[in-house]
């Protein structure tokens, strides 16, 4: 676990986070019955989001990153690139089950990366088709061993969706960065007091939308 985490945020972000699982399965559960709607993807997306932001901000790499997987595929189910079926549903509610011992593990003071990155990992790359020579270092790549700072998951691919609040899955753009015109200096601006940090529940009121 990353060191200097307050207890009262980590406790109120478990708590939190638990709450979400319950609709996040809620909404897997229609893509196992093929009933999925945009809405109903859009708000299980949602609240994976929110799961991955707080982590991220919270150094839990780690589950940022399986978070990170959970919306990936969904947008990839809502954009039509991955099947909405008995197979990928499965793979999407064991992740979900994955985060909720993960987050149990959390609450105790005790957890442990890997058991739930590496069948995450493995079974989103089978289901994929993808080789298992490559499991271990997406692994390694997902969970680096000793990391305890904050990481930011890990970018969406070249020409794959982005979910959007209107539940349309647009791509990224593709192309050579555009140079921004030369600027001229601007004189820096006058002192101002420093803000008061907000207080730690405030932290936690920001990632609910």
């Amino acid at each position: 676990m990353p060191k200097k985490i307050d207890r009262e945020v980590l406790l109120g972000f478990v708590e939190e986070a638990r709450g979400y699982l319950p609709r996040i399965l809620e909404g897997i559960d229609h893509v196992h019955r093929g009933s999925a709607t945009g809405e109903h993807l859009q708000e299980t997306h949602r609240l994976t989001h929110s799961i991955k932001g707080v982590a991220g901000m919270l150094g839990l790499s780690a589950l940022a990153n399986v978070a990170y997987l959970l919306e990936e595929a969904l947008e990839q189910v809502a954009a039509g690139q991955l099947a909405a079926n008995a197979d990928t549903s499965e793979v999407l509610a064991d992740t979900a089950a994955g985060i909720g011992r993960y987050l149990d593990q959390l609450a105790t003071g005790h957890n442990d990366d890997l058991p739930m990155v590496t069948p995450v990992v493995t079974a989103f790359r089978r289901l994929r088709g993808l080789p298992e020579a490559g499991d271990r270092a997406e692994i390694e790549r997902l969970c680096p061993a000793g990391e305890q700072s904050p990481a930011a998951p890990p970018a969406p691919r070249t020409g794959e969706p982005v979910f959007e609040p209107s539940g349309e899955p647009v791509f990224e753009p593709v192309g050579e960065p555009v140079d921004e015109p030369s600027r001229v200096p601007e004189p820096p601006p006058p002192p101002v007091a420093r803000a008061t940090a907000p207080p730690s529940s405030d932290l936690l009121e920001s990632f609910r939308e």
